[in-house]
């Protein structure tokens, strides 16, 4: 649905976007729509700013200011805080 979202806006600007392309902007901004599609304007305006081909590198360029995408952080879904122990909580 989110490659969807990305294919709908990139034709209502009358361009082709490559499906990679449009999955990695999915993983980079994964927040909500409309981070999304500002987005991939990002990466359109930097295709045409600097006179890049629309491709992995430009994404990652364009996109440097985002966190890394959702798979390259498994510590997020598997951290938990270390449990207290008996002596460490006692009031004084």
């Amino acid at each position: 649905m989110r490659i969807a979202i990305l294919q709908a806006k990139a034709a209502s600007m009358g361009l082709q976007v490559p499906d990679d392309v449009l999955n990695m902007i999915a993983q980079r901004a994964h927040r909500n729509i409309r981070d999304m599609e500002g987005a991939l304007t990002r990466v359109l305006a930097h295709m045409e700013l600097f006179q890049r081909p629309l491709n992995a590198a430009l994404v990652e360029d364009a996109l440097a200011y985002l966190a890394p995408p959702r798979t390259s952080q498994p510590w997020r879904r598997s951290w938990r805080p270390p449990a207290l122990t008996s002596g460490s909580a006692s009031p004084s």
